[in-house]
């Protein structure tokens, strides 16, 4: 009790010493004139704060789809002291067909699916302007899936090459009952195209023609079709390889006529009618290299190897060594007499095959 009496004893003759000397007073005028900038700091801290917590709790992820137009806002929180933000990293994100303004709205319509990241730097607008404003920037991360899921209510048909690179895409509404869809390339990328009539799908919902068609409607909803470069006038490039290569490096290009050879990726098909959409089947007899090919009646591909044809065996080579055509500086392919190859899918006739069997001048087999 003793001790205690004592210690409040000098603080009490301490205070009044300060309060008879003005100390007190100078202490009050010290601490009236910083709370402002202890004000001003602390909304400041404020600021940085929040924009440290957007970092983590503001990460945006978008969901989109390839083909379809999207259009979404980036979400910004802002603290009390702030009227907006400016968006600083505007135009595309990621080299994607996506951009973003200074909004923070972003649009495009992606062609493939990906996943689009970016990093986006902003400011916050405060509501008084200070000179160290624009010193106040922060990223933010965004993310975006973009997939082959349709949309209820929307189709979508994406045409591509045999490097699965899309070359175009159609999308629309849904119609209110199956409808016969007509697939037409259009645009710039597709330039030089035709379908395929190669594709992945039967004939309830895909139909091959000089205008082809795909089935919409329904649980119809979405395509990935099949599109080949159409070679020039009866030119392909018929060796270096295998039936699975394009063989001696044909250089495609848009054909001055409508007939051709072409390669989709399986296999070599002949086109030829007013609109080059048409499939040559059966028997064909190719005016430049002098030799017999057989394209398949249902999808008019060429044929290698031994088949049976109206009950009789013919062989058709399988392979070449060296390339049998080239591109001349006229822009027409021209056939080359190479000795000991033979331009791919050619028939045998009137020799013996690689296997050692006879075939006679119409490249039907001769039984033993």
């Amino acid at each position: 009790m003793c001790c205690s009496a004592v210690f409040n004893k000098i603080i009490w003759r301490v205070y009044l010493t300060m309060k008879r000397k003005g100390i007190m007073a100078l202490i009050t005028v010290l601490v009236l004139s910083a709370l402002p900038m202890t004000v001003f700091a602390r909304s400041r801290r404020q600021i940085r704060e929040e924009n440290d917590q957007g970092r983590i709790k503001n990460e945006d992820q978008f969901y989109a789809t390839a083909g379809i137009a999207f259009s979404q806002a980036v979400t910004f929180e802002l603290p009390d002291d702030a009227s907006g933000i400016e968006v600083l990293t505007t135009g595309p994100l990621s080299a994607s067909e996506l951009s973003i303004d200074s909004s923070g709205l972003i649009t495009g319509v992606p062609s493939a699916p990906a996943v689009i990241e970016a990093r986006i730097r902003y400011r916050f607008i405060p509501d008084v302007a200070t000179p160290s404003d624009a010193n106040l920037t922060t990223e933010k991360r965004i993310r975006i899936s973009v997939s082959d899921n349709v949309p209820a209510g929307k189709y979508i048909i994406r045409y591509v090459n045999l490097q699965n690179e899309t070359i175009q895409i159609d999308s629309g509404n849904m119609p209110a009952s199956e409808t016969w869809y007509d697939l037409q390339l259009t645009s710039a990328q597709a330039a030089g195209y035709v379908v395929s009539p190669n594709q992945e799908y039967s004939g309830n919902n895909f139909k091959y023609g000089e205008v082809s068609k795909v089935l919409i409607g329904g649980n119809y909803n979405s395509y990935i079709i099949k599109c080949v470069r159409v070679s020039s006038n009866t030119g392909r490039s018929s060796g270096g390889g295998s039936s699975g290569s394009s063989g001696g490096g044909a250089t495609s290009y848009n054909p001055p006529v409508r007939q051709g050879w072409i390669y989709d990726g399986s296999g070599w098909y002949y086109y030829s009618g007013t609109s080059r959409s048409t499939l040559k089947k059966g028997w064909h007899l190719d005016s430049q290299d002098g030799f017999w090919y057989y394209l398949a009646t249902d999808t008019g591909k060429m044929f290698e190897g031994w088949h049976d044809i109206s009950g009789k065996w013919y062989y058709f080579n399988p392979y070449t060594p060296f390339p049998t055509w080239e591109l001349g500086s006229d822009n027409e392919w021209h056939y080359k007499h190479i000795q000991g190859s033979r331009p791919l899918g050619s028939m045998f006739k009137a020799e013996k095959t690689p296997d050692g069997y006879s075939v006679d001048e119409n490249g039907a087999y001769i039984p033993n």
